[in-house]
């Protein structure tokens, strides 16, 4: 995938891949991990599932969806990512950093395929249309494909995708996706959700965030357990979906 010692060095730098702000980081990616149980909550399947996180990261999702599945598989190019994900994920998940590896060693379909904001990074049409195809034939017939992306056509970046949901949508097609889910997703940088506002403006969260970014101090967990005072519900983060740009969380189907 492209871009991957932009990753590496992230992940060193802030100890996962995910918003270099440590007041973002903590209050969204609980509300990401929030609406992800809450959506394979809604996936009528008694059976025990097994699982992909493609482009997983540190391993948060799988972290904390261990009670869903009896098998997960985590893929991430990154091997400094991994290593911090081995250190915490059960002997039920497997850990790659080489596809053509988990290709060959994986011989299962999966029930539920995850991708985070992990599509928008993949620089390149023809490797994105390759991975779409490859999810689409690791899926099971009654499997689902959990998708959150960012559509923005004013984004000029060298490791995010310009490109709105027209275009995403005319690519899932292709492959044999169809969406049988589909939300708005709010924005920690916008000023328009209350429940972020709140705590963002707190005392004690302006002064955790302030030490992680000038001392280095570690106060991702502080954060993440007064964060949880805002989570309680989804419906403050999901809103009906819109053609207008922004994230949004999918449902896909075969």
């Amino acid at each position: 995938m492209d871009n991957k010692n932009f990753w590496e060095k992230r992940v060193m730098k802030y100890g996962h891949t995910g918003w270099w702000d440590p007041l973002i980081y903590a209050f969204d990616q609980k509300i990401r991990i929030s609406v992800v149980k809450e959506l394979i909550s809604t996936i009528k399947d008694e059976n025990e599932k097994t699982i992909l996180d493609f482009g997983g990261g540190t391993g948060d999702f799988l972290f904390n969806l261990q009670e869903v599945f009896r098998k997960g598989v985590l893929y991430d190019p990154c091997e400094n990512v991994l290593s911090i994900a081995k250190e915490r994920l059960g002997q039920n998940i497997t850990c790659y950093s080489d596809l053509e590896l988990m290709r060959k060693q994986e011989k299962i379909k999966y029930d539920i395929i995850l991708s985070i904001t992990v599509l928008q990074h993949i620089m390149k049409d023809e490797e994105l249309k390759s991975v779409l195809k490859f999810l689409y034939d690791s899926l099971e017939d009654k499997g689902r494909f959990i998708v959150m992306e960012t559509f923005d056509k004013s984004v000029h970046s060298t490791y995010e995708r310009s490109w709105n949901y027209n275009e995403f949508s005319y690519m899932i097609n292709e492959v044999g996706f169809r969406v049988v889910k589909a939300y708005d997703y709010y924005s920690p940088l916008k000023d328009n959700n209350k429940k972020f506002k709140a705590f963002a403006s707190r005392v004690d969260v302006r002064i955790l965030a302030m030490l992680a970014k000038t001392v280095k101090f570690n106060t991702n967990k502080s954060l993440q357990k007064i964060a949880l005072e805002y989570n309680s519900d989804i419906s403050d983060f999901l809103f009906e979906f819109s053609n207008q740009p922004g994230s949004k969380f999918l449902v896909l189907a075969k």
